[in-house]
């Protein structure tokens, strides 16, 4: 259970894909207490957002393959349908797709070295961090209070400091 949404997720892809369900899933319970099996005892998920629970749905279990053209909704679109997929991906250990989410965004962050050096540093996207912070040194307006807020104090005062050198 999300939210207030009720889910019902086979298993058998959260256990092979993440060790941190491969775990839970692992923990002994008492067969009348078993959280999960039934709709009356859900496994809650605290602290989660609906909609980025929803994304990472769409990525473990795609639509299957037919004669119908995919639904347009058949992915995330959108970087922020992406960066809850990093965040969950990240918090739950799904390695492959945490790594499938971070191609998917790489084209969505050419233009937006903030928010690349601002998810690097909040997701560990060591690949990110020093092509964003060439970027924002380069670029022509100044550090910026925006800047200060995504990145933090130190970040963005190292990033003044390279540009005026």
């Amino acid at each position: 259970q999300v939210e207030d949404c009720l889910f019902r997720v086979p298993r058998d892809t959260l256990e092979s894909q993440s060790d941190v369900f491969r775990d839970l899933f692992l923990l002994p319970v008492q067969a009348d207490k078993a959280e999960g099996c039934s709709d009356t005892d859900p496994i809650v998920l605290e602290g989660i957002l609906k909609e980025e629970f929803q994304s990472l749905m769409k990525v473990l279990y795609p639509m299957p393959l037919t004669r119908l053209p995919p639904s347009p909704d058949a992915l995330p679109s959108t970087l922020e349908e992406w960066t809850g997929i990093l965040k969950l991906s990240k918090m739950w250990s799904f390695t492959n797709v945490q790594e499938f989410a971070i191609q998917q965004m790489e084209p969505m962050l050419a233009t937006r070295p903030l928010e690349k050096v601002a998810l690097a540093q909040d997701y560990g996207v060591t690949e990110w961090l020093v092509p964003g912070l060439l970027q924002l040194a380069r670029r022509e307006e100044p550090v910026g209070l925006e800047d200060v807020r995504k990145l933090g104090l130190d970040t963005a005062l190292k990033l003044a400091d390279i540009r005026e050198s």
